[in-house]
């Protein structure tokens, strides 16, 4: 057996070293051959496995939007109320205001206002009525007082609408269609709506009042009644005695916000905004 003993020096070992480091500098020890691409085999498997939470979640938005386009509108709703009729009528004490068009009413602050001919408007809480049908708009929101009804009030909100075909009020809102029977409409400090006739009397004076009348009476100052069926506005400058409405199940001192059934008088909730919400029955 032969044996060959070859011997190197420091210098041809570094440089079989670095030979063997230049062979391996292009090749990736930890690289594959082939890299797996997504196909849209692997798309419509991955969709397919998540299907469940893909539709909840688009469930959920679609909902998400729809809820913010309902609060949006309502909104609006309440802010802004066109009057589609074109014969318009309300009173700011004595005076008349007509319209012989389509209004549209903004609120704005709790104020509602419009602008006719140029001019700029701003209504109480008397009722806006439709000449020629029994049908009226509140401009700012209203508390009916049921008093037979354990004397119970519910608010409504401005823009509501009542109308009677003789028989039946109804209150109409977004969302509100409400029958109205043993009830009037007050706005919390001198404005009474009646949805039946009475009778109205101060010092020697008694006046007969039809449904959809409505009174203004300051303490202690002017008196505006107005009665439906005539067409006819009555105006004291000042009253210095009670004024007191009576229909056929209780009455009401208006001069002191006094409502008596069965001879038990108590006084009206004058704070609006503390109401519940009427709803529909």
């Amino acid at each position: 057996m032969f044996f060959v003993h070859i011997r190197l020096n420091k210098t041809q070992i570094n440089d079989i070293i670095f030979v063997y480091n230049v062979e391996l500098e292009g090749i990736d020890m930890n690289s594959k051959k082939d890299e797996k691409k997504i196909t849209k085999t692997d798309v419509k498997k991955w969709i397919i496995k998540h299907a469940p939470v893909i539709c909840i979640s688009l469930a959920a938005f679609i909902a998400l939007v729809a809820v913010l386009v309902i609060v949006f509108q309502a909104k609006q709703e309440l802010e802004q109320f066109t009057v589609k009729y074109d014969n318009l009528y309300t009173y700011s004490l004595n005076n008349r205001l007509e319209f012989y068009t389509e209004i549209t009413l903004n609120s704005e602050d709790e104020v509602t206002k419009m602008t006719y001919n140029g001019e700029e408007i701003t209504f109480l809480t008397e009722p806006i009525y439709y000449n020629g049908q029994k049908k009226v708009v509140f401009p700012s929101k209203m508390s009916v007082v049921f008093p037979v009804a354990n004397r119970v009030q519910k608010k409504i909100n401005r823009f509501t609408t009542i109308e009677s075909d003789g028989i039946q009020p109804v209150a109409t809102n977004v969302g509100l269609s409400y029958a109205l029977t043993n009830a009037f409409v007050y706005d919390g400090y001198d404005v009474f709506f009646f949805l039946e006739g009475g009778t109205i009397s101060y010092g020697d004076k008694i006046i007969e009042v039809s449904e959809m009348s409505f009174v203004r009476c300051e303490y202690k100052g002017a008196l505006a009644i107005y009665n439906y069926e005539k067409n006819e506005m009555i105006y004291e400058e000042k009253v210095e005695g009670n004024v007191v409405v009576k229909f056929r199940n209780y009455s009401v001192d208006l001069s002191n916000d006094l409502l008596n059934v069965d001879g038990k008088s108590s006084l009206l909730i004058r704070n609006v905004d503390a109401q519940q919400l009427l709803s529909n029955n």
